[in-house]
Protein backbone atom coordinates (compact mmCIF):
# COMPACT_ATOMS: atom_id res chain seq x y z
CA UNK A 1 0.00 0.00 0.00
CA UNK A 2 1.64 3.26 -1.12
CA UNK A 3 1.45 6.65 0.56
CA UNK A 4 -1.63 8.05 -1.20
CA UNK A 5 -3.66 4.92 -0.56
CA UNK A 6 -2.56 4.85 3.10
CA UNK A 7 -3.49 8.50 3.62
CA UNK A 8 -6.91 8.17 1.99
CA UNK A 9 -7.63 4.96 3.89
CA UNK A 10 -6.74 6.70 7.15
CA UNK A 11 -8.92 9.70 6.26
CA UNK A 12 -11.88 7.40 5.62
CA UNK A 13 -11.21 5.78 8.99
CA UNK A 14 -11.14 9.18 10.74
CA UNK A 15 -14.50 10.17 9.26
CA UNK A 16 -16.05 6.79 10.02
CA UNK A 17 -14.81 6.89 13.62
CA UNK A 18 -16.55 10.24 14.00
CA UNK A 19 -19.83 8.97 12.54
CA UNK A 20 -21.31 7.31 15.68
CA UNK A 21 -21.16 10.65 17.50
CA UNK A 22 -23.33 12.40 14.93
CA UNK A 23 -26.99 12.66 15.80
CA UNK A 24 -29.87 14.39 14.04
CA UNK A 25 -32.48 16.01 16.25
CA UNK A 26 -35.87 14.23 16.45
CA UNK A 27 -37.97 15.36 13.51
CA UNK A 28 -34.91 16.61 11.60
CA UNK A 29 -35.47 14.66 8.38
CA UNK A 30 -32.74 16.60 6.58
CA UNK A 31 -30.14 15.62 9.17
CA UNK A 32 -31.30 12.01 9.18
CA UNK A 33 -31.18 11.73 5.39
CA UNK A 34 -27.77 13.43 5.36
CA UNK A 35 -26.33 10.89 7.80
CA UNK A 36 -27.62 7.98 5.70
CA UNK A 37 -25.97 9.35 2.55
CA UNK A 38 -22.83 10.30 4.47
CA UNK A 39 -22.38 6.80 5.90
CA UNK A 40 -23.10 5.28 2.48
CA UNK A 41 -20.50 7.50 0.83
CA UNK A 42 -17.80 6.42 3.29
CA UNK A 43 -18.64 2.75 2.66
CA UNK A 44 -18.41 3.22 -1.10
CA UNK A 45 -15.08 5.04 -0.87
CA UNK A 46 -13.68 2.40 1.46
CA UNK A 47 -14.63 -0.25 -1.09
CA UNK A 48 -13.13 1.72 -3.98
CA UNK A 49 -9.85 2.11 -2.08
CA UNK A 50 -9.68 -1.62 -1.43
CA UNK A 51 -10.21 -2.41 -5.13
CA UNK A 52 -8.01 0.28 -6.69
CA UNK A 53 -4.71 -1.16 -7.81
CA UNK A 54 -5.91 -4.74 -7.31
CA UNK A 55 -7.32 -5.37 -10.80
CA UNK A 56 -6.71 -4.33 -14.38
CA UNK A 57 -10.48 -4.16 -14.91
CA UNK A 58 -11.62 -0.58 -14.26
CA UNK A 59 -15.31 -1.48 -14.04
CA UNK A 60 -15.50 -2.57 -10.35
CA UNK A 61 -13.91 0.65 -9.09
CA UNK A 62 -15.98 2.72 -11.53
CA UNK A 63 -19.21 1.18 -10.21
CA UNK A 64 -18.35 2.32 -6.69
CA UNK A 65 -17.09 5.75 -7.76
CA UNK A 66 -20.21 6.41 -9.82
CA UNK A 67 -22.41 5.62 -6.82
CA UNK A 68 -20.12 7.75 -4.65
CA UNK A 69 -20.53 10.64 -7.08
CA UNK A 70 -24.32 10.36 -6.82
CA UNK A 71 -24.05 10.30 -3.02
CA UNK A 72 -21.80 13.35 -3.08
CA UNK A 73 -24.28 15.30 -5.19
CA UNK A 74 -27.14 14.38 -2.84
CA UNK A 75 -25.03 15.46 0.15
CA UNK A 76 -24.29 18.77 -1.55
CA UNK A 77 -27.97 19.37 -2.24
CA UNK A 78 -28.98 18.51 1.33
CA UNK A 79 -26.26 20.74 2.76
CA UNK A 80 -26.89 23.76 0.54
CA UNK A 81 -30.64 23.51 -0.11
CA UNK A 82 -32.68 22.35 2.91
CA UNK A 83 -35.79 21.95 0.72
CA UNK A 84 -33.98 19.10 -1.04
CA UNK A 85 -35.30 16.92 1.77
CA UNK A 86 -38.58 16.84 -0.20
CA UNK A 87 -36.77 15.39 -3.23
CA UNK A 88 -35.19 12.66 -1.10
CA UNK A 89 -38.57 11.83 0.44
CA UNK A 90 -40.14 11.62 -3.02
CA UNK A 91 -37.36 9.28 -4.20
CA UNK A 92 -37.89 7.06 -1.16
CA UNK A 93 -41.64 6.90 -1.71
CA UNK A 94 -41.19 6.22 -5.42
CA UNK A 95 -39.02 3.21 -4.62
CA UNK A 96 -41.54 1.98 -2.03
CA UNK A 97 -44.40 2.36 -4.49
CA UNK A 98 -42.48 0.32 -7.06
CA UNK A 99 -42.56 -2.71 -4.76
CA UNK A 100 -46.33 -2.88 -5.16
CA UNK A 101 -46.48 -2.21 -8.88
CA UNK A 102 -43.68 -4.25 -10.42
CA UNK A 103 -44.96 -7.80 -10.20
CA UNK A 104 -41.64 -9.24 -11.30
CA UNK A 105 -40.07 -8.18 -8.00
CA UNK A 106 -39.64 -11.11 -5.58
CA UNK A 107 -41.15 -9.00 -2.77
CA UNK A 108 -44.44 -8.65 -4.66
CA UNK A 109 -45.19 -12.36 -4.67
CA UNK A 110 -44.27 -12.64 -1.00
CA UNK A 111 -46.59 -9.73 -0.13
CA UNK A 112 -49.49 -11.31 -2.03
CA UNK A 113 -48.90 -14.60 -0.25
CA UNK A 114 -48.80 -12.93 3.17
CA UNK A 115 -51.53 -10.30 2.79
CA UNK A 116 -53.65 -11.31 -0.17
CA UNK A 117 -53.86 -9.69 -3.58
CA UNK A 118 -56.58 -7.18 -2.68
CA UNK A 119 -54.72 -5.91 0.38
CA UNK A 120 -51.53 -5.54 -1.66
CA UNK A 121 -53.38 -3.58 -4.33
CA UNK A 122 -54.77 -1.25 -1.65
CA UNK A 123 -51.31 -0.79 -0.13
CA UNK A 124 -49.97 -0.08 -3.58
CA UNK A 125 -52.60 2.57 -4.21
CA UNK A 126 -51.81 4.29 -0.90
CA UNK A 127 -48.09 4.16 -1.67
CA UNK A 128 -48.66 5.65 -5.12
CA UNK A 129 -50.80 8.44 -3.70
CA UNK A 130 -48.14 9.26 -1.10
CA UNK A 131 -45.50 9.36 -3.81
CA UNK A 132 -47.55 11.65 -6.04
CA UNK A 133 -48.14 14.03 -3.14
CA UNK A 134 -44.45 14.03 -2.22
CA UNK A 135 -43.43 14.63 -5.84
CA UNK A 136 -45.84 17.55 -6.07
CA UNK A 137 -44.27 19.14 -2.98
CA UNK A 138 -40.74 18.54 -4.31
CA UNK A 139 -41.72 20.10 -7.65
CA UNK A 140 -43.03 23.20 -5.88
CA UNK A 141 -39.56 23.72 -4.44
CA UNK A 142 -37.66 22.66 -7.59
CA UNK A 143 -39.76 23.52 -10.70
CA UNK A 144 -37.23 21.89 -13.05
CA UNK A 145 -38.72 18.55 -11.97
CA UNK A 146 -42.08 19.43 -13.51
CA UNK A 147 -41.39 18.79 -17.17
CA UNK A 148 -38.77 16.09 -16.80
CA UNK A 149 -39.30 12.80 -18.60
CA UNK A 150 -38.49 11.04 -15.34
CA UNK A 151 -38.72 13.61 -12.60
CA UNK A 152 -36.29 12.22 -10.05
CA UNK A 153 -33.60 10.90 -12.37
CA UNK A 154 -29.90 11.35 -11.66
CA UNK A 155 -29.47 14.16 -14.19
CA UNK A 156 -32.06 16.34 -12.45
CA UNK A 157 -30.29 15.86 -9.13
CA UNK A 158 -27.09 17.11 -10.75
CA UNK A 159 -29.04 20.03 -12.24
CA UNK A 160 -30.37 20.97 -8.80
CA UNK A 161 -26.76 21.01 -7.60
CA UNK A 162 -25.75 23.21 -10.55
CA UNK A 163 -23.41 20.45 -11.75
CA UNK A 164 -24.88 19.30 -15.04
CA UNK A 165 -21.45 19.54 -16.69
CA UNK A 166 -20.08 17.10 -14.10
CA UNK A 167 -22.87 14.70 -15.04
CA UNK A 168 -22.12 15.03 -18.77
CA UNK A 169 -18.41 14.39 -18.24
CA UNK A 170 -17.39 12.41 -15.17
CA UNK A 171 -20.64 10.61 -14.42
CA UNK A 172 -21.19 9.70 -18.07
CA UNK A 173 -17.65 8.34 -18.40
CA UNK A 174 -17.99 6.26 -15.24
CA UNK A 175 -21.27 4.91 -16.61
CA UNK A 176 -19.59 3.95 -19.88
CA UNK A 177 -16.95 1.97 -17.99
CA UNK A 178 -19.54 0.45 -15.67
CA UNK A 179 -21.82 -0.70 -18.50
CA UNK A 180 -19.02 -2.22 -20.59
CA UNK A 181 -19.22 0.36 -23.35
CA UNK A 182 -17.96 -1.41 -26.48
CA UNK A 183 -16.08 1.65 -27.72
CA UNK A 184 -13.94 1.77 -24.58
CA UNK A 185 -13.37 -1.97 -24.67
CA UNK A 186 -12.28 -1.78 -28.31
CA UNK A 187 -9.87 1.08 -27.60
CA UNK A 188 -8.34 -0.91 -24.75
CA UNK A 189 -7.94 -3.95 -27.00
CA UNK A 190 -6.28 -1.87 -29.70
CA UNK A 191 -3.92 -0.28 -27.19
CA UNK A 192 -2.97 -3.64 -25.70
CA UNK A 193 -1.73 -4.85 -29.09
CA UNK A 194 1.03 -2.27 -29.29
CA UNK A 195 1.57 -1.50 -25.61
CA UNK A 196 4.71 -2.67 -23.92
CA UNK A 197 4.70 -3.71 -20.29
CA UNK A 198 6.12 -0.42 -19.00
CA UNK A 199 3.48 1.65 -20.79
CA UNK A 200 0.75 -0.67 -19.57
CA UNK A 201 1.89 -0.20 -15.96
CA UNK A 202 2.01 3.57 -16.48
CA UNK A 203 -1.57 3.60 -17.74
CA UNK A 204 -2.73 1.55 -14.77
CA UNK A 205 -0.97 3.93 -12.39
CA UNK A 206 -2.62 6.90 -14.10
CA UNK A 207 -6.03 5.22 -13.79
CA UNK A 208 -5.45 4.52 -10.10
CA UNK A 209 -4.25 8.07 -9.46
CA UNK A 210 -7.41 9.40 -11.12
CA UNK A 211 -9.48 7.20 -8.80
CA UNK A 212 -7.51 8.42 -5.77
CA UNK A 213 -8.02 12.04 -6.79
CA UNK A 214 -11.77 11.47 -7.10
CA UNK A 215 -11.86 9.80 -3.70
CA UNK A 216 -9.94 12.69 -2.18
CA UNK A 217 -12.37 15.21 -3.64
CA UNK A 218 -15.37 13.28 -2.36
CA UNK A 219 -13.86 13.13 1.14
CA UNK A 220 -13.02 16.83 1.17
CA UNK A 221 -16.51 17.73 -0.04
CA UNK A 222 -18.15 15.37 2.48
CA UNK A 223 -16.29 17.05 5.33
CA UNK A 224 -17.35 20.45 4.04
CA UNK A 225 -21.01 19.45 3.68
CA UNK A 226 -21.01 17.76 7.09
CA UNK A 227 -19.73 21.02 8.61
CA UNK A 228 -22.52 22.97 6.90
CA UNK A 229 -25.21 20.68 8.32
CA UNK A 230 -23.84 19.84 11.79
CA UNK A 231 -21.49 22.75 12.45
CA UNK A 232 -17.70 22.87 12.70
CA UNK A 233 -15.77 20.17 14.52
CA UNK A 234 -12.30 21.54 15.18
CA UNK A 235 -10.89 18.20 16.36
CA UNK A 236 -12.10 16.38 13.25
CA UNK A 237 -10.80 19.09 10.92
CA UNK A 238 -7.44 19.14 12.70
CA UNK A 239 -7.12 15.36 12.47
CA UNK A 240 -8.04 15.44 8.77
CA UNK A 241 -5.54 18.20 8.00
CA UNK A 242 -2.79 16.34 9.85
CA UNK A 243 -3.58 13.29 7.75
CA UNK A 244 -3.54 15.28 4.51
CA UNK A 245 -0.26 16.96 5.42
CA UNK A 246 1.43 13.72 4.42
CA UNK A 247 0.01 14.13 0.92
CA UNK A 248 1.01 17.77 0.82
CA UNK A 249 4.62 16.85 1.50
CA UNK A 250 4.50 14.12 -1.12
CA UNK A 251 3.01 16.47 -3.71
CA UNK A 252 5.17 19.51 -3.00
CA UNK A 253 7.12 18.91 -6.20
CA UNK A 254 4.02 17.98 -8.17
CA UNK A 255 0.60 19.45 -8.85
CA UNK A 256 -1.65 19.10 -5.81
CA UNK A 257 -4.54 16.57 -6.11
CA UNK A 258 -7.90 18.19 -6.82
CA UNK A 259 -9.49 19.34 -3.59
CA UNK A 260 -6.29 19.34 -1.47
CA UNK A 261 -5.66 23.05 -2.00
CA UNK A 262 -9.13 23.82 -0.64
CA UNK A 263 -8.48 21.89 2.57
CA UNK A 264 -4.90 23.00 3.07
CA UNK A 265 -5.83 26.61 2.33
Amino acid sequence: MHTTEKVLTRLVEILREDLPGLRAEPGDARGQYFLLYYARLLELLDGALRLAGQTRDAAPVSVLLRSALECSVDLKNLAEQPAYVHVVRAMMLENRSAVFHFRTQPAYGELVELCGKKAVEEMGQRAQNEFRTALKVATQHFPLLKNASRNLNVLNRFRIAGQEELYQTQYTFLSMVTHNDMALMTVREELDRDMDEAMDRAMERARDENAYNMILRFLVDALKYKTQVFGPDDALIEASLACLEVLRRKQERKAKPRGLAEVAG
